[in-house]
């Protein structure tokens, strides 16, 4: 999906650049997108702002679980689930799927399988 926005086609090009840490700007972008798709849903609010600390390197095992929760739904919580994903990954650089693995041992389903042709919220 193309950026909708000056603000959101500068963030592109710094992601492209490679600037790491993410810059404050994108995190701003990536929890208001989650406070807005993933409104009144505390969970993923909760997640979302422990994910931005860690810069990714851990995400708690019951944030995997809500996430994969959330994903089987229909609706919104697919909606909120699979945006999340997708943002973190935009935004952050965090691949949420492998971090979720790593955080259960291998034990959990990849959420990409649920948000495959998904509406993902973004």
């Amino acid at each position: 999906m193309a950026p909708k926005s000056a603000a959101a086609l500068v963030l592109l090009a710094a992601m492209i650049a490679g600037l790491a840490p993410p810059l404050q700007a994108q995190i701003d972008v990536f929890l208001s997108v989650v406070d807005s798709v993933c409104s009144g849903d505390g969970a993923m609010n909760s997640c979302a702002r422990q994910l931005v600390p860690s810069e990714g390197a851990t995400i708690p095992p019951y944030c995997c679980s809500a996430l994969l929760n959330a994903a089987i739904t229909s609706g919104g919580g697919t909606w909120c689930a699979c945006g999340f994903r997708k943002m973190a990954a935009a935004f952050l650089g965090v691949d949420v799927d492998r971090r979720c693995q790593a955080a259960n041992n291998g034990r959990v389903a990849k959420l990409k399988d649920f948000c495959m042709g998904a509406p993902d919220g973004i």
